[in-house]
């Protein structure tokens, strides 16, 4: 009889570090969604006596050591007044790596330092990596405590080697150099090279060897984004703790993406598990009694996240059932656990909760709470988030996600349409969004849509948005906002519609194109001159393979940018619209905002503005997410009245 997980609620003090009080939560002020998370990353020590997490104070984040029993704080790092500790690893027991994000100049964001830090539980921090090159860990060598291997290009820029370094002195001892330019090495389970994937330096190619002996066979290759000539990819994962098994991501076979087996013998690809809709992930667990960490499931959000199990009946498949029971509608997922998988750090969230952190014992089938990752959220206060689709006009099934806010019912509600960026490779999920939960908080309904070209449908979804910004991209989010009006969701009234890069596009797309069927739009750090787009920003600039994407993305006659770009097209506008930029903005570039500006000048026509001079693409500052969203819900009040 399988013993059911019991939670326990008591709450551990955590005094020193931040407050796991709630106050009255009738309306949540827009602070708590603006501000950094509390609590972003916990895991626990190899022999699960301490836990190391991350915590801002002021304009810092640092790392402290907790002891497990009792979470009294052991110690604190931290490094300058304005950095951040970013990413952290637990070397042994009593060892911990370190990277930071510093600030840079003046941009508010901040950029990862490629230096590699070091320190003993409550011991001075000391360097250990102190190259400027490319860092990333490539095992941790978990039986031998003084050593991991990582990849780096500090030799040589274009060649990524695997080199053993140790973390008490920092000396370096190369293992394997890469074959190839701009290259990935993947190692098998004896941490010896097996795969790597290499990137053309002209074509942005992608190209998948094997390692036979001392021969390396190109088993695939591929263009850099999903355009015309994509037929498919093969994309390795993985080698299987047998050594002889290569788990690979393809969609050469299937419209999305999948999970295979290759047999590195055989050379015969075997099909694991496909999802007819959507774009699959691998999901990798550690049990009590297995040696390693095992590919064990994929997960995949058809409406809402879920996984299907390799073998569906294994000790990973039912702990996962009964952590989802106890859960009662919440996704966890393993982030950390001890050398013998005993304990285990569960991380629970859903569309209301950004995250909580869990003890499992998996001895006792207890669940301990350990802390939030946004204290001030109170989840129950938070609005809910149903998946939805519907046809556009075309025939086309399009998925998408409707927040209602909480305590209301879903009719004659104002709306605002959260259009997500991109647009060809990401998608909206159902997930905690802190825009869509301010902007619900006052009484707003959001309607997500996942338009074609979005990732995470398949290649034949993405690549239905080639060439069709402004055209049936933009369409699909018409279609969806009449969806709402003829469902009685929304009132025909009160609709407004804002995003972010593309999402800032097809804002003020969607009000040239359809006068009458938005109030107002918002438009943050888009793109509204193609002509420019194509001719200055970072993504024009990503040598030759930037402009043949943006070639395919929205095409090449002057004519035709002109005709879908906002910029030469002001004059139609009826609604109210905000336009939000960083000065420091470089993809979708400044002069974008700055230049339709003057558009709106000319024509005699209102412009709310927002500009902040440090911010790039995305604003980095909790204050200054702040002020945007206090500035949107006024100007939604004031323009949906």
């Amino acid at each position: 009889m399988i013993k059911p997980i019991k939670i326990c609620i008591t709450l551990i003090a955590f005094s020193l570090l931040s407050p796991l009080t709630f106050a009255d939560q009738s309306q949540v002020p827009l602070s708590a969604f603006a501000a950094n998370p509390s609590f972003s990353q916990m895991k626990v020590s190899p022999n699960g006596d301490f836990y190391a997490a991350t915590f801002p104070i002021e304009d810092q984040v640092r790392l402290a050591i907790l002891k497990s029993d009792t979470f009294e704080l052991v110690h604190q790092y931290y490094f300058g007044e304005e950095d951040k500790i970013a990413q952290f690893w637990w070397a042994n027991n009593d060892r911990l790596l370190m990277r930071t994000t510093q600030k840079s100049g003046q941009y508010a964001q901040s950029f990862l330092d490629p230096r590699l830090y070091a320190a003993d539980i409550g011991g001075k921090v000391e360097m250990i990596f102190k190259e400027y090159a490319n860092l990333s860990i490539a095992s941790m060598l978990r039986e031998d405590k003084d050593h991991i291997l990582i990849r780096s290009n500090h030799e040589k820029k274009q060649f990524q080697n695997i080199y053993k370094l140790n973390v008490y002195t920092g000396r370096m001892q190369t293992i394997a150099k890469s074959p190839f330019k701009y290259s990935n090495i993947i190692l098998d389970n004896n941490d010896e090279p097996r795969v790597a994937l290499e990137q053309d330096e002209d074509t942005g190619e992608t190209r998948v060897w094997l390692k036979e002996d001392d021969d390396w066979t190109m088993l695939d290759s591929f263009p850099p984004f999903k355009g015309k000539s994509y037929k498919g990819s093969i994309r390795p994962i993985s080698i299987a703790e047998d050594n002889n098994t290569l788990y690979l991501l393809s969609d050469e076979e299937t419209s999305t993406l999948s999970l295979y087996e290759y047999d590195l013998t055989t050379k015969k690809k075997t099909l694991v598990y496909e999802n007819p809709t959507v774009d699959v992930s691998p999901v990798y667990e550690k049990m009590p009694g297995w040696g390693t960490e095992r590919l064990v499931a994929v997960t995949y959000d058809d409406g809402k996240r879920r996984r299907e199990y390799i073998d569906a009946t294994g000790k990973a498949a039912i702990e996962f059932q009964q952590l989802s029971a106890a859960f009662n509608g919440e996704y966890p997922s393993i982030t950390s656990q001890t050398k013998d998988a005993g304990i285990a750090v569960i991380k629970a969230s859903s569309d209301k909760n950004p995250g909580t952190f869990y003890e499992f014992n998996r001895e006792t089938n207890e669940l301990k709470f350990l802390a939030k990752v946004r204290p001030e959220i109170d989840p129950s206060k938070m609005a809910s988030v149903e998946s939805i689709e519907f046809e556009a006009r075309d025939g086309l099934k399009i998925h998408g996600y409707l927040t209602i806010p909480s305590g209301k019912e879903a009719k004659d509600l104002p709306l605002v349409v959260y259009v997500h960026g991109g647009p060809h490779g990401p998608r909206d999920y159902w997930t905690f969004d802190p825009y869509a939960q301010a902007i619900a908080s006052r009484g707003y309904a959001l309607l997500q849509i996942n338009y074609r070209g979005s990732g995470g449908y398949g290649k034949e979804f993405e690549q239905m948005g080639f060439g069709k910004w402004g055209q049936e991209m933009q369409d699909d989010l018409t279609d969806g906002t009449r969806w709402a009006i003829n469902q009685g969701i929304a009132d025909a009234d009160r609709i407004c519609i804002f995003g972010g890069s593309y999402g800032g596009y097809a804002s003020l797309m969607g009000v040239v194109k359809e006068p009458d069927l938005y109030q107002c739009a918002v438009g943050y750090v888009g793109v509204y001159d193609l002509l420019l787009m194509k001719d200055t920003g970072n993504v024009a600039e990503r040598l030759d393979w930037g402009l043949d994407y943006l070639n395919e993305a929205l095409g090449e006659s002057e004519e035709k940018l002109k005709a879908i770009s906002p910029h030469y097209h002001v004059d139609k506008i009826k609604a109210d619209v905000f336009i939000v930029h960083g000065g420091r903005d470089e993809q979708a570039h400044y002069d974008n905002a700055l230049n339709i500006r003057e558009q709106f000048k000319k024509h005699n026509k209102p412009l709310k503005w927002m500009w902040k001079e440090t911010e790039g693409h995305g604003f980095a500052d909790p204050e200054n997410r702040l002020d945007l969203m206090e500035a949107m819900v006024e100007f939604f009040d004031k323009s949906l009245k």
